[in-house]
Protein backbone atom coordinates (compact mmCIF):
# COMPACT_ATOMS: atom_id res chain seq x y z
CA UNK A 1 0.00 0.00 0.00
CA UNK A 2 2.78 2.60 0.73
CA UNK A 3 4.38 2.23 -3.04
CA UNK A 4 0.95 2.11 -4.13
CA UNK A 5 0.19 6.17 -2.27
CA UNK A 6 3.90 7.15 -3.58
CA UNK A 7 4.23 5.63 -7.33
CA UNK A 8 7.50 4.51 -7.09
CA UNK A 9 9.54 4.98 -3.94
CA UNK A 10 13.37 3.37 -2.71
CA UNK A 11 13.51 1.32 -0.03
CA UNK A 12 15.53 3.36 2.10
CA UNK A 13 12.84 6.35 1.87
CA UNK A 14 10.23 3.14 2.75
CA UNK A 15 12.04 1.71 5.52
CA UNK A 16 12.33 5.39 6.93
CA UNK A 17 8.45 6.06 6.64
CA UNK A 18 7.09 2.94 7.81
CA UNK A 19 9.48 2.58 10.53
CA UNK A 20 11.22 -0.52 9.93
CA UNK A 21 14.86 -1.95 10.25
CA UNK A 22 16.62 -2.12 7.13
CA UNK A 23 16.60 -6.27 7.08
CA UNK A 24 13.07 -6.52 7.82
CA UNK A 25 12.11 -4.04 5.06
CA UNK A 26 14.41 -6.15 2.91
CA UNK A 27 12.71 -9.57 3.87
CA UNK A 28 9.35 -7.49 2.99
CA UNK A 29 10.78 -6.54 -0.53
CA UNK A 30 11.77 -10.14 -1.72
CA UNK A 31 8.48 -11.20 -0.60
CA UNK A 32 6.89 -9.06 -2.72
CA UNK A 33 8.96 -9.44 -5.84
CA UNK A 34 8.37 -13.65 -5.42
CA UNK A 35 4.67 -12.94 -5.36
CA UNK A 36 5.08 -10.56 -8.58
CA UNK A 37 3.26 -7.75 -6.74
CA UNK A 38 6.13 -5.19 -6.80
CA UNK A 39 9.70 -4.80 -9.33
CA UNK A 40 13.26 -2.96 -8.01
CA UNK A 41 14.94 -1.09 -10.22
CA UNK A 42 18.05 0.91 -10.11
CA UNK A 43 17.42 4.95 -9.47
CA UNK A 44 18.05 6.38 -13.00
CA UNK A 45 19.34 9.65 -11.07
CA UNK A 46 21.84 7.84 -8.88
CA UNK A 47 22.32 3.58 -9.25
CA UNK A 48 23.04 3.00 -6.14
CA UNK A 49 19.82 3.12 -4.92
CA UNK A 50 16.76 0.67 -5.72
CA UNK A 51 13.44 1.69 -6.64
CA UNK A 52 10.42 0.28 -5.55
CA UNK A 53 7.58 0.00 -8.03
CA UNK A 54 4.05 -2.05 -8.39
CA UNK A 55 3.39 -4.73 -11.01
CA UNK A 56 0.09 -4.52 -12.64
CA UNK A 57 -0.15 -7.59 -10.47
CA UNK A 58 0.40 -5.13 -7.32
CA UNK A 59 -2.00 -2.42 -8.84
CA UNK A 60 -5.24 -5.20 -8.94
CA UNK A 61 -4.26 -5.92 -5.50
CA UNK A 62 -3.85 -2.85 -4.03
CA UNK A 63 -7.26 -2.13 -5.66
CA UNK A 64 -9.15 -5.27 -4.22
CA UNK A 65 -7.57 -4.35 -0.78
CA UNK A 66 -8.93 -0.85 -1.06
CA UNK A 67 -12.39 -2.40 -1.69
CA UNK A 68 -12.64 -4.74 1.41
CA UNK A 69 -10.94 -2.20 3.38
CA UNK A 70 -13.47 0.60 2.38
CA UNK A 71 -16.39 -2.38 2.84
CA UNK A 72 -14.84 -3.18 6.05
CA UNK A 73 -14.83 0.37 7.36
CA UNK A 74 -18.65 1.00 6.04
CA UNK A 75 -19.75 -2.07 8.21
CA UNK A 76 -17.78 -0.92 11.40
CA UNK A 77 -18.89 2.83 11.10
CA UNK A 78 -22.50 1.35 10.10
CA UNK A 79 -24.00 2.25 14.04
CA UNK A 80 -22.89 5.89 13.72
CA UNK A 81 -24.68 8.85 12.55
CA UNK A 82 -23.07 10.82 9.60
CA UNK A 83 -22.36 13.29 12.42
CA UNK A 84 -20.56 10.63 14.40
CA UNK A 85 -18.57 9.66 11.40
CA UNK A 86 -17.55 12.99 11.06
CA UNK A 87 -16.11 13.60 14.13
CA UNK A 88 -14.55 10.04 14.74
CA UNK A 89 -12.91 11.31 11.38
CA UNK A 90 -11.69 14.28 13.00
CA UNK A 91 -10.33 12.40 15.89
CA UNK A 92 -8.49 9.97 13.97
CA UNK A 93 -6.61 12.69 12.17
CA UNK A 94 -5.95 14.50 14.90
CA UNK A 95 -4.11 11.26 16.65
Amino acid sequence: MAVADEGSVSIAALTADMGRDKSQMTRLVQMLEGKGLIVRAADPTDRRVSVLSLTPEGRDFVQRVEVVLSETLDDVLAPLSAEERTQFARLVAKL
